[in-house]
Order: C-alpha cells, then structure tokens, then sequence
C-alpha cells in the first residue's frame, strides 16, 4: 500500500508538472474576506494575512499556478465564485454552496459560538433560543444550518451582511443574539471599545469542515489544486502551515482581554493563599488521618491505572478494527449530529441525505431500518441501521458496498439471456436452412427445364414471343433472374452460418488475437442493423498486422456494441457511420475508431454515457448496459475507451488496446 500510494504521488506530481510546463496558464483568483483573523484578513500595512494566504501561496507554488487576490464582504465575494469571476476561496460547505462548489479535502473543523449582550442570561443551547432573534452573516454556514429549524418555528433569523454590522446592532440593543465562530467576531469586538458589552458563550455547536471551494465548472483548476494539496499533506508542509497558525500570529486585538484574565486570575491566588493560610491549622491536623486515606487510594489508583490500561488497548483494537472493515460505520446523536464515523478522506460512500428521512424517523421513535439496494452516483450501498439501546438514544447505522455484487448479478443475467438468444439463433438457423437448401435444389431443376425449352422454341418458328416478351429478352430475364436468386441464397448461407458460430460455445480465453478479424467479425454481425439504419457505412483498416493478447468474443462483443450505439443515435439514413481500424506511430496500440453524425450528446449525457442501466431510450428497449459493458472489457485488456460528442454534431468512441511487440508476437 505504501508503493502503490508513492506511485499515485508520482503520477499526481507528474500532471500537475505537465500541466504546469503547459505554458504557465494556470491562474487562481482568490476571493479573500478581509475580517477573518486568523484565516485571512488584510493587516495593519495592507497585506493579505492568514493560514488561507500562506496555503494559497503554498499551493499555488506547488502547482505552478500564478495567484491574484480579491477581497470584499463575505456575500459578494460568494457570488463571485458563483459567477465565476473569482475561482477560489474559503468556505464552510452549505445546500447553497453545494450547488456550484466542489471541495479540496478539509481537515480544519470551525464551531459556532452564542454571543450577546452581558446583561442577558447566558444561552446554552438552541432550544433556548425559542422564541428569539438570531443575528448571522447572509449566506454563511450559520444561515443556511440555522434556517430550516426558524422554519420550523423556534426562533426568528436577521440576516447582516458583516459581522461587525450584526456585532453593532446587537450592541445597540436590538435582537437577542449573534451565532458566529469565535475567531471572527472576537476580532471585531476586540477592536471596537464600544462593544464592551458583548460577550461570547463557552458552550461550541454547530461544528462544520472550512477549507478551499472551486467553481464545479472548473473542473481543470480543481484537479490541479487538489493534486497539489495532496502533495503538500505528503511532503509535510501543509500541516506545517495549519500548525503555525493554530494561534494567531496577530494577537494586537486580544491584549486587551488577554490582561483582564490575567489580573482575574491573579486576584483569585490571593484570595485562594490567604484562605489557604486560615485553613492551615485545620489542615495539618487531618494529615494523619489523610496519609492513610491516600494509601489506600494510591493502591486503587494502581489498580484502577492496570484496568484503564486493559481497557484502553481493547478500546484500541476495537478502533482499529472499525477503521479497517470495508463498511462504513456512522454513529448519530438524537440531534442528527455524528459523533463517530470510520469515513477517511475520499472514501467512495452512499451519502446520506438520500436516507435522512428514514434516519430521522429511527432516531424520533427510537427504531431501526434495513435498506436492502439503494443506489447513488457513487455505486449500490445496503443499509443497516440499529437504535443503540438502554436510553442513549443514539443510531448505528452500517452501510455496505454492494456495487460489486449487483455488477455480477447483472452480468450473470445477462450471460444467460445471451446463451438462450444463441440456442434460438441456432434453432432458426437450421430452420431457414431446410428450405434455402430445398430452393437451391428445385432451382438446378428449373434452369435445366428453361434451357430444354429454349431449345424447343428455337425450332418452332411460329412461337416467337412468350408474354409479349421476345424470347431473347426473355432469356436474359430468366437469367438475371436465376442470378439474383442464386446471390440471395448465398446471403441466406451466410447469415446461417453467422447464426450458428454465435450459437456454438467458443474458446473465452485470452489469447495471440487479430483485432482485425474481431472487426470484421463485428461488422458482418451488424450489417443488419446498419443497412436498416444508414446508407452511408464505411469501414477503413490502415495497415495489415494487428496482433494484440485479448479475448476475441469480448472485442467483437465491444466494438458490436459501439456500432450498435451508433445505428440507434441516427436520425436520417444518409447520416454517417465509420468504422476505423489504425496503430500508433510507434506500432504500440491498436486504436479503433466508431464515429457516427447522428444526434450526439448533451455534456451530462456523455458524462453518464458508461454508466451500468443508464440510458436515454427507455421508451424505445434501450438497456443501458451496451456502453458499460464495452468500458469495463477495454478496461480488463488494459486498454482505454473515451467519448466525444457534440448534440446535434454526432459522436466518436475511440478504443486503444496495447499491441503485441515483436517478441510477443511468437506466443
């Protein structure tokens, strides 16, 4: 695992190089909110700050990116990642972000804190909220987490579009409170005296992941940053960067506070010596008693260190054993908050929010659920889910990738489907074939008759013509006609004996194979579908040797497919299909080529294209199965299978599969 992980930092570094030597043009414009110590903000001379700066600047440098910042409130700048004006910044993912960002790995974790006028009872949790006015930034992680529960009637939102606006008018006496994370709205309490009468709660909720969003449509700016961080966790330094700034290097705003908890806590010693002295007599006197008590204590203690230590290295394997079994383990609070889950970074699971619902229900009545398939972008996932007993009110909920298994279950279905359509396709060859076989013999009959009667004709003048024909022309009628036969019984042959090789078992093994055969196999195979569905075929092989190590029934079964696709994507019968057979310059691959200028696909389509079941002719029998299967074949023979398609403009499925060197070529 340890190569394989240094093979795949090796391949990220190598494209993040390639595309960086691509002549420079990759650019990230960073959206900065400028009151954000200490992630980033701009200090006291003007420059931009922050553990976001110093990763931006990172990052940029790794990938070879140049960087321009941009800076404004919260609000604006979010809009300008929307819009694409900006490409880049730092944000707490919501259900409104989610709708045009993706996200770097986060490993940063912010909590929101209650703030509010010192005159108040302190508020320690959301359920003391009712009935309130909550101040939060417009668009921020708090708004959005925060708005479905004043949905629901406990409280009422105000919307600021800064924190010191929020800050101010909480000041000045409106509303109840302000939830925020504590690094922002300290800043700005810290450096405005007159908000002397706010004060933050010691109770954290609302935890969310913070870290660097890009543009979905940027996919390309993504891939190169997200490389680029990934090489700066292996070398070290971006942990390097986020424990530099797990303090503030710019502590100006905190003096102030820093100096009146340090003369609290210098009042409380005195306090706690001068009672200490009163309490000396009365002390010394329980010491004896309290040295024998402390014996017997320091014996538990021991006792109790020897079983906390068992239990602890119990607790230990047991953890590991949860992080290294394949399912995905969630444990989930009565509030729907998860406070254990095995998840690493970029580990492939079903989401959530698709059984949320059923979550929710569990945990209201204190119940459980099975979910036997449920599937997502992501693959086909069983659920599990169990109420943690005796009043702890909490959720266990086991999900379980059964992609794989579906897969084979499908395939399985599908080999026998296709072994039935052989034996029927057996069946009727060998009925059409009894009666061409009796066609072709009565037609030896009838051509000698017609020449004997030609013959007598010949000698009786009188009979010149035979239904108004001249019998020269008749001649030449009945053989263009005994041609025309015999070439359609020639076609009958053919397509029996195509009929039945698809019906005989046939060697599945991989072996030396001629991609051209399996082509023309393919071809021969499709004509019916090709000539019912264009005019307007061509089929081209450059070369003459096309020697790869494959499973011949699987490539023909793929490029099948692909001509396939291509006849049901025509719209008109003078619309093209192409068919190319080629090898690289270098005579390293064998690339086939299946163009059609039918209807093309839109961008999500093709997207989807190679997806198991997913298909845009539902209405029409279409399985969904023809392009996937194709994909996973090229992809056991090591091969690589890519699309290009324009709606409206056709498509283009390009196959390479590795070739057979010269050495291999005597297997």
């Amino acid at each position: 695992m340890f190569i394989s992980k240094i093979t795949a930092a090796a391949f990220i570094a190598l494209i993040i190089a390639g595309q960086a030597a691509a002549g420079g043009e990759c650019r990230i414009i960073y959206g900065l909110f400028d009151k954000y110590q200490p992630y980033e903000w701009f200090d006291g001379e003007g420059r931009a700050s922050g553990m976001n700066i110093d990763l931006l600047k990172a990052v940029s440098k790794q990938a070879g990116c140049d960087y321009e910042i941009v800076s404004g409130p919260w609000s604006e700048m979010l809009d300008k990642l929307k819009n694409g004006e900006i490409t880049m910044m730092s944000v707490s993912p919501t259900a409104y972000t989610d709708t045009f960002c993706i996200y770097l790995a986060h490993s940063i974790v912010m909590y929101r804190y209650i703030f509010q006028r010192a005159d108040t009872p302190y508020i320690r949790g959301l359920e003391e909220l009712r009935g309130k006015t909550v101040f939060v930034i417009e668009g921020s992680f708090s708004d959005n987490a925060l708005t479905d529960l004043a949905g629901g009637g406990l409280f009422r939102i105000e919307r600021y579009p800064s924190h010191y606006a929020a800050i101010k008018s909480l000041s000045d006496g409106n509303g109840d409170v302000f939830i925020s994370t504590m690094t922002a709205a300290m800043n700005v309490i810290s450096d405005n005296p007159q908000f002397e009468n706010i004060r933050g709660g010691v109770l954290p909720f609302l935890p969310s992941i913070y870290g660097f969003a890009v543009n979905k449509e940027n996919m390309e700016l993504f891939e190169i940053v997200d490389g680029a961080m990934e090489q700066l966790k292996e070398n070290g330094e971006y942990f390097e960067i986020v424990k530099e700034w797990s303090i503030s290097r710019d502590k100006s705003g905190w003096i102030k506070y820093a100096a009146v908890s340090t003369g609290f806590l210098i009042f409380v010693t005195l306090a706690v010596l001068l009672w200490n002295k009163s309490l000396y007599m009365q002390v010394k006197k329980k010491t004896a008693h309290l040295d024998k008590e402390i014996k017997n204590r320091i014996n538990t203690e021991k006792k109790l260190i020897l079983s906390s230590g068992r239990y602890q290295t119990l607790s230990d394997l047991f953890r590991t054993v949860l992080d290294t079994v394949p399912e995905t383990i969630y444990l989930i609070e009565k509030d729907g908050r998860i406070s254990y889950s095995n998840v690493k970074p970029r580990t492939k699971t079903l989401s959530l929010e698709l059984i949320w619902d059923k979550i929710t229900e569990a945990l209201h009545e204190n119940g459980s659920f099975e979910i036997g398939q449920i599937s997502d972008e992501a693959g086909t996932w069983k659920v599990n889910a169990i109420a943690m007993g005796k009043g702890r009110n909490e959720l266990l909920a086991v999900v379980s990738d059964i992609t794989e298994n579906v897969r084979l279950r499908d395939e399985a279905l599908i080999q026998s489907r296709l072994a039935a359509l052989g034996e029927m396709a057996t069946s009727v060859a060998h009925e059409i074939n009894n009666p061409a076989g009796l066609i072709g013999h009565n037609m030896d009959f009838i051509n000698k008759a017609v020449s004997d009667i030609f013959l007598a004709l010949e000698d009786s003048p009188s009979i010149s013509r035979i239904q108004g024909i001249p019998l020269n022309a008749l001649r030449e009628e009945l053989a263009d006609s005994e041609k025309i036969i015999g070439e359609s019984l020639l076609r009958i042959r053919d397509t029996i004996n195509d009929l039945k090789e698809y019906g005989t078992a046939r060697n599945n093994s991989y072996q030396k194979t001629d991609i051209k055969e399996c082509m023309e196999n393919a071809v021969r195979m499709s004509s019916f579908f090709i000539k019912k569905h264009t005019s307007e075929f061509s089929f081209e092989i450059f070369g003459d040797d096309f020697p790869a190590y494959a499973n011949p029934i699987h490539i023909e079964q793929a490029v099948l497919n692909l001509i396939q696709n291509s006849c049901f994507a025509l719209t008109d019968r003078k619309q093209f299909i192409k068919c190319v057979l080629e090898k690289t310059n270098d005579g390293g691959s064998i690339i086939i080529t299946v163009a059609d200028g039918g209807r093309g696909m839109t961008e999500e389509t093709a997207k989807n294209a190679c997806k198991a079941f997913y298909t845009t002719r539902k209405d029409s029998g279409g399985t969904g199965l023809g392009l996937s299967i194709a994909m996973r074949i090229i992809k056991e023979h090591k091969g690589t299978m890519t699309i290009k398609s324009r709606e409206g403009k056709g498509t283009s499925v390009t196959i390479t599969l590795p070739s057979l060197n010269e050495a291999e070529k005597e297997i």
